[in-house]
């Protein structure tokens, strides 16, 4: 995963706290045939949990203005396919996780066992 800021605004962190607009790209080794770009893809902190450590997961809510672009070279905008065509619905939202501490739902897990 590949991501650039436009103008080369820093990344969100607890240094940089604003929403960023980024260029995603993803680059599958074993399915070339899989990747894909997302341009205008505004970028942020994923939670609350997560934005207390230095660096951040990322997350990015695609809103109309992303446009996705396949290998193919075919388009979309909003929503797209992650991982090749009708292999899995289309996502509109994306994490990067980064601190393992805030895996998804990890922290809820000991009090739902209870």
């Amino acid at each position: 995963m590949v991501v650039k800021t436009k103008d080369d605004f820093p990344i969100p962190s607890i240094e940089q706290t604003s929403s960023v607009s980024t260029t995603l790209r993803m680059e599958y080794a074993e399915h070339p045939e899989w990747n894909f770009t997302i341009e205008n893809a505004p970028c942020d902190g994923q939670g609350t949990t997560s934005k207390r450590y230095y660096r951040w997961n990322l997350r990015w809510k695609l809103k109309d203005a992303a446009l996705w672009t396949y290998a193919d070279g075919s388009t979309s905008n909003k929503s797209g396919y992650f991982d090749g065509n009708g292999n899995h619905p289309k996502v509109n939202k994306i994490t990067a996780k980064k601190n393992v501490a805030s895996s998804s739902q990890g922290h809820k897990m000991g009090a739902t066992n209870m």
